[in-house]
């Protein structure tokens, strides 16, 4: 196990500085405009991933192990390609009649805009599919070494095409869409050789297109459809939403800010999601409701304050973050950045209660959380849009609006699966952190290396903090337990965007 953790923690430590350079040079490389721009075509490309590509991938890491052992794990990938293609395909005319008839996304090409968005759903999927299964049957190397690989791709493909071709949002975007491509080719090699084709080219696993074979998925996938349409509204609309009535330059400003926040969750949420989301759902298949309720229990327990920590972390350090993470034209972002960690603390934790739905195969439970809390984000942001103020209120009604679905699916998921989360350990991760307020003591004005030499300082101290919440003292004789039991104290279905 401590090798285990050691390996995704090293590869997590490269992610993020890849991510680090990523945004630098994104901020350097283009304008406020054409970063605003890049956004809301990830936004369309999100729409599609959330709405029918996340739900079938929820639908695979559930069963992920089963079929692994039937072997049928291949057969069933063919099938999901085969989805995937034609979710890409049918992405094509809705984001054509989004550009003419909605005039959104006025200063890219139209050309360029369907394309990218549909190259991105596709690829993105194919490659993150295949990646994070290595993880889940516990290829620890071949998972670590290809998203490493696919993320340094990225930026270098992105930073020259964007130097050589034109420094715009779509040039940006083909340099991920071809590093996807590049790495989804060895990671399905690797996962063939996992799992060797039946003899005579017998594909048992297309029976899953039968009646009797859909069945479950369907069962299991629409209502999370439903349910993530509904998180897509109150997660991504707001980006149609400002750059339709307020312009792409604003929407930059405030998105680099929100991405601050949004890739320092995303490079935590994948750590806890390799450490333990592989292990509950191992726990999960085949177990009685008191045992998926104490997986559920031990998730949270381990989760929930990792997730405060690093709230409390990101605020505190905003200011010393955004010198030190964008372009200096971009400083004014910070407390964007700081509203951005309470967003995402909310989207994270709402993702940990969720998860007693897709542990009870309920995720119809999911559906009227997220219609209130997308319905109340996407009304409160045109509002806001509208009011004399955007800067400050639309932060905030987004920031209500995580709240609101958070406080929901907690109701709803008590209802379903009465798991417990440990208020010792959440206390204990609040005091830890009182080692991060010395940091707002430092002016936000200070030259780049004394930016570096803060975040450095309690980067480390946070790392302590999240390790000493790992080894709990002297009981666990040094050794660390990844199970979400109680007793022993990824899925990313959709890639990052940056």
């Amino acid at each position: 196990m401590r090798r285990d953790i050691i390996l995704l923690a090293s590869g997590r430590v490269a992610q993020a500085l890849l991510a680090i350079a990523s945004l630098r040079l994104l901020t350097a490389l283009l304008s406020p405009a054409q970063i605003g721009s890049m956004f809301l075509m990830l936004s369309f490309a999100s729409w599609f991933g959330l709405f029918l590509i996340s739900p079938v991938g929820l639908f695979i890491n559930r069963n992920l192990h089963r079929w692994h052992c039937e072997k049928v794990l291949l057969e069933r990938f063919q099938v999901f390609n085969l989805y995937v293609i034609a979710v890409s395909m049918l992405a094509l005319p809705l984001i054509f009649g989004g550009k003419v008839f909605l005039n959104l996304g006025s200063g890219i090409p139209l050309f360029h805009f369907i394309a990218v968005v549909a190259l991105y759903i596709c690829v993105s999927t194919l490659n993150q599919t295949v990646v994070q299964a290595l993880n889940m049957l516990e290829h620890r190397g071949a998972f670590v070494g290809l998203s490493v690989l696919t993320t340094a791709l990225g930026l270098l493909f992105s930073v020259g095409i964007s130097i050589f071709a034109g420094k715009t949002a779509y040039c940006w975007l083909y340099g991920q869409v071809l590093s996807f491509f590049v790495v989804y080719i060895p990671a399905r090699i690797k996962i063939r050789t996992l799992e060797p084709a039946p003899a005579g080219g017998h594909s048992a696993g297309l029976s899953a297109l039968s009646c009797a074979g859909l069945g479950p998925l369907w069962r299991f996938a629409a209502p999370l459809a439903i349910a993530t349409c509904f998180m897509w509204m109150q997660t991504q609309s707001y980006r149609l939403i400002v750059e339709k009535f307020i312009g792409a330059e604003f929407l930059g400003y405030f998105v680099v800010g929100l991405s601050i926040a949004t890739s320092l969750a995303g490079i935590v949420e994948s750590l806890v999601h390799q450490f333990y989301y592989p292990g509950f759902y191992k726990q999960i298949q085949g177990a009685g409701k008191a045992e998926r309720i104490e997986a559920l229990s031990g998730l949270a327990k381990k989760t929930i304050p990792v997730y405060l920590m690093l709230l409390l972390f990101t605020v505190f350090m905003s200011q010393h973050l955004a010198r030190l993470l964008v372009n200096p034209k971009f400083q004014t972002v910070w407390k964007f950045a700081a509203i951005g960690a309470l967003i995402e603390f909310f989207r994270m934790i709402t993702n940990i209660f969720s998860a007693a739905a897709h542990s009870e195969m309920k995720t119809s439970a999911l559906m009227w959380p997220y219609f209130w809390g997308g319905l109340f984000t996407s009304a409160a942001v045109l509002a806001a849009c509208l009011s004399g103020a955007p800067r400050l209120f639309i932060p905030v009604c987004m920031a209500g609006g995580g709240l609101l679905t958070m406080v929901l699916v907690k109701r709803r998921m008590k209802e379903l699966a009465g798991f417990k989360t440990d208020k010792a350990a959440i206390f204990k991760s609040i005091l830890l952190c009182a080692g991060l307020v010395p940091a707002l003591l430092f002016g936000r004005q200070e030259p780049l290396w004394r930016a570096i030499l803060i975040v450095a300082v309690f980067g480390l101290y946070f790392l302590f903090a999240q390790w000493y919440m790992l080894f709990p003292g002297n009981k666990t004789q040094g050794k660390l337990d990844l199970s979400p039991s109680l007793s022993g104290g990824g899925n990313e279905t959709f890639p990052p965007e940056i």
